[in-house]
């Protein structure tokens, strides 16, 4: 009973931890919201700050979040996406996120073409210069895909999907699971593109910013949860030797396992997200 019962106080503090932690968190946003409703002139972290109000219950009655959806509609273009002149995958998708946290019904339109937009720079087989670009997205245009990219236009779809049933290709989900399984270095699955056998991910297939192929911790993180949205099962073994590897190299969150401090907290994110999705 007592060690149910110290858990039970444990669970209580970290919770409570996270609601302050949440709270001052969005006050620092507050503090540093710019005169024209964005965070550093920047659509992409505007989408972000925008998602994190909306996501903790916090209204376009209030009057940061109205500047910052303000901000976000103002850098949409033509074509359906959202961009700052560069990146426009990244911030396209982010864009899709931020609006659909608010849940509110008038951005569909918006949402919409901004899904087509990311749907029409996914690589097929038509359009792709190397086999293994086949089902990834990337910066847009005719470059590579890659995985980062891909999770974050991933995140998009299905975001539009599950607060405004917006249709997406129905190939998309398999062609999810094609390209991410192309990055995770485990050969029995992978045995074309992997350079180890750790079930860890790089950045595409034969490439890593970690060096050599080798596996690195945004990346893996990203291949869990593009696994779990692209509906492989959390027993597959591309899955848990993926989970294994994570709790392999999560002594500590001093660093971005394989890249040390670099995009450090592009991992905190990551990691979050696929220790959130995958449950």
């Amino acid at each position: 009973i007592g060690t149910a019962q110290e858990t039970g106080n444990s669970i209580g503090t970290i919770a409570e931890k996270a609601r302050e932690s949440i709270s001052k968190g969005l006050g620092w946003l507050r503090a540093h919201q710019m005169e024209d409703g964005s965070w550093m002139g920047d659509v992409g972290i505007t989408a972000f700050a925008l998602s994190a109000f909306a996501n903790n219950g916090i209204g376009e009655d209030d009057e940061a979040v109205k500047k910052a959806v303000d901000f976000v509609l103002s850098k949409r273009t033509s074509d359906g996406s959202f961009t700052m002149g560069a990146n426009t995958v990244y911030y396209t998708s982010v864009c899709v996120v931020g609006l659909s946290s608010t849940r509110n019904p008038d951005y569909k339109d918006e949402v919409q073409s901004a899904i087509k937009y990311l749907e029409s720079v996914r690589k097929t087989e038509q359009n792709s210069d190397e086999e293994w670009w086949v089902g990834g997205i990337g910066y847009g245009g005719d470059g590579r895909p890659d995985l980062s990219n891909n999770q974050f236009a991933i995140m998009a779809f299905h975001s539009a999907s599950t607060v405004y049933n917006i249709d997406v290709d129905e190939n998309i989900w398999d062609d999810v699971v094609t390209f991410t399984t192309r990055c995770q270095n485990k050969l029995d699955t992978n045995p074309d593109y992997a350079a180890f056998d750790d079930g860890g991910f790089m950045y595409y297939p034969g490439y890593s910013h970690a060096g050599e192929g080798a596996s690195y911790g945004s990346m893996t993180a990203a291949g869990v949860w593009c696994y779990v949205l692209g509906g492989v099962s959390r027993e597959d073994s591309r899955v848990t030797a993926a989970m294994n590897w994570l709790d392999e190299h999560r002594d500590t969150f001093a660093e971005n396992p394989g890249l040390g401090d670099i995009a450090l907290h592009y991992y905190y994110w990551t990691y979050a997200r696929a220790m959130t999705l995958y449950g």
